[in-house]
């Protein structure tokens, strides 16, 4: 039977509350986790992806690419999950995921999700939402490759504003300044300089890692006007 601690850490997880008592169960048992130092690596690119994971603790990055031309992704912090795609379809992963600083990742096997995916319709469509969102973020992804860079970064803030659960204009930065720029495919400093740029123009506060956004529908037209 499954540790306590597992117990307790996959009852956070939203994906899994449709559960049966008995589906929960079967899920735990099945599942294994894993503790990651700071910077080790969980998983290669092209490798088979072990099932589908959620992050416990800490925090990991989905990087694309090798070398200088590898960036981040998705920036995956606790509570949520990742690799849904690659579980579903039993085929190879095209990251490398790697921990941003210590981590616990729960991973729970293919065949056990979808066992319970053909009997629990409440999961089905749960899990289809995650697939559908994990879909919309690689459209958003590669939309932003085409933006100038200003825009680029407006319309990340703007995306994670709209994700917010929170009515709060504010959002807090999922990663150090240098990890985010990587994800926007830019240099640290074009990143500051940008930042500075919606600030200067009254589109953003920033404080660290913290920005309030000060004109929400200003921020959204940034792409359409080229920055």
């Amino acid at each position: 039977m499954a540790s306590p601690p597992i117990r307790r850490a996959l009852k956070k997880f939203r994906l899994f509350r449709s559960l049966t008592k008995e589906e929960d169960a079967r899920l735990m048992r099945a599942s294994a986790t894993r503790r990651l130092a700071r910077g080790e690596q969980f998983a290669g690119a092209g490798h088979r992806a072990p099932g589908l994971c959620l992050l416990k603790s800490g925090s990991v990055t989905l990087s694309l690419g090798n070398g200088r031309a590898r960036r981040v992704f998705r920036v995956v912090g606790p509570g949520e999950s990742f690799l849904e795609a690659p579980a579903l379809s039993r085929s190879s992963s095209p990251f490398e995921i790697r921990a941003l600083d210590a981590a616990e990742v729960l991973t729970v096997p293919s065949a056990s999700i979808l066992a319970v995916l053909w009997r629990n319709p409440r999961f089905a469509q749960d899990l289809v939402a995650v697939v559908a969102a994990r879909a919309m973020l690689g459209l958003r992804y590669l939309h932003g490759t085409t933006l100038p860079v200003a825009a680029r970064v407006a319309n990340h803030l703007h995306a994670i504003a709209r994700a917010s659960k929170s009515g709060a204009c504010q959002v807090v930065l999922p990663a150090t300044k240098t990890i985010l720029a990587d994800q926007l495919g830019m240099k640290k400093e074009t990143l500051s300089r940008a930042l500075r740029a919606l600030s200067d123009n009254g589109l953003i506060a920033v404080n660290g890692r913290r920005i309030e956004i000060l004109d929400r529908a200003g921020l959204a037209r940034v792409p359409v006007n080229g920055g």
